[in-house]
């Protein structure tokens, strides 16, 4: 429905011949950037994110013994996790890495409990909803961020896991980084413009080009094809296929005085260098921002951050779901709004427009139903 939505917004805006023909004709020039809005779900630390979803596991737990939450934990031998914080239950000196590590022991010895409870009372529940679904995802968290202590125990793993998911509620949520000194957590939308033709929104941590596949897609269904395409290089691979890598010997690396500004690999392994198939349209990219004619020739990506700025200031810098499904949705719903109100400021500019009483009747229609709360 929302895909539909926007195809009809598009229809409206070349019924209403409110924009520039250019940006409605079969073959389109499109500008495509994306931006990073949080994601609606609550960010937690390995601790808390445990606490969270094992919570949620004994209050499943409680529902089929038909029990309260508090005989629940009594019984699983989870008393932690009556508390009004798993922080506050365990009750320790954060700053004191050796009162961390014991706390952290305590804590994943009743999470342990718990697994073995479900495993030997509730065999069947752990196969239906909802059982299946909480329990999978504290097992999922426990994957990612603990590993083996080689001093015996448990530990938190050191570094971030690939894909590491960070919220309980909402499993698609993840770290992404905008710059190397900027980091969010939640998705990016990305928009495909001169008027908003397509959108697509994907995890933070997922690179530009993974949109494009959905972007293509929508603007195929329009019955359009894409003629050119403004990009930053963060799209680089929506139209260069990965080429080839090189790796360094790690002998030949480590004397050398400049491997730590040339490389941040262990000492055991080489930097490596990734060379793509089409490294000489690359280098002509890159020449292109060194010259006056090729920075105006750029510009023409300037419209879809406008664009941004205006879609952002109606939906805000938050997702308002949980999910990438309902957030996608979000953002066709927006989009078309825009284009909406777009129409609707330029047709009341001019006197001598020539919108039907049946377009306005159309666009009056597709504004009242966007504009419902779902």
């Amino acid at each position: 429905m929302d895909r539909r939505l926007l195809e009809q917004t598009i229809e409206v805006a070349r019924a209403t011949k409110a924009f520039d023909p250019k940006t409605l004709r079969k073959s389109l020039k499109l500008a495509v950037d994306s931006a990073p809005p949080e994601g609606a779900g609550k960010v937690e630390d390995t601790v808390n994110l445990l606490g969270h979803a094992a919570r949620k596991v004994v209050e499943c737990v409680a529902a089929i013994i038909e029990r309260p939450v508090e005989q629940a934990c009594s019984e699983a031998g989870t008393p932690l996790l009556l508390a009004s914080s798993i922080k506050r239950g365990l009750d320790v000196d954060w700053s004191d890495p050796a009162e961390i590590r014991e706390a952290l022991q305590t804590l994943l010895a009743q999470l342990d409990a718990l697994e073995k409870f479900i495993r030997r009372d509730l065999p069947e529940a752990l196969k239906r909803a909802p059982l299946e679904e909480t329990f999978d995802t504290l097992r999922q968290l426990l994957d990612q961020d603990i590993d083996p202590d080689p001093s015996g125990g448990r530990r938190i793993r050191k570094g971030v896991a690939p894909d590491r998911r960070v919220s309980v509620e909402d499993s698609q949520m993840r770290h992404g980084r905008k710059s190397a000194n900027r980091r969010f957590n939640g998705y990016k939308r990305h928009l495909a413009t001169n008027l908003i033709h397509a959108c697509a929104v994907t995890p933070a941590n997922r690179p530009e080009g993974e949109a494009a596949p959905a972007i293509q897609e929508d603007i195929a269904r329009q019955g359009r094809a894409i003629d050119a395409l403004y990009v930053d290089r963060a799209y680089i691979n929506i139209i260069l296929v990965p080429g080839r890598v090189v790796e360094f010997d790690p002998e030949a690396c480590e004397p050398c005085p400049l491997r730590e500004k040339c490389t941040e690999r262990a000492p055991d392994a080489g930097r490596t260098i990734s060379i793509g198939v089409n490294e000489r349209l690359q280098h002509k990219l890159r020449m292109l921002v060194m010259t006056r004619a090729g920075r105006e020739k750029l510009r023409d990506r300037v419209g879809v951050e406008h664009r941004f700025a205006h879609l952002t200031r109606r939906q805000g810098r938050c997702t308002r779901y949980r999910g990438m499904r309902l957030n996608l949705f979000d953002t066709k719903r927006a989009s078309s709004i825009e284009i909406l109100e777009t129409i609707q400021c330029k047709v009341t500019a001019s006197q001598a427009n020539q919108c039907s009483s049946n377009t306005l009747t159309l666009t009056n229609a597709l504004m009242a139903y966007i504009s419902l709360r779902f």
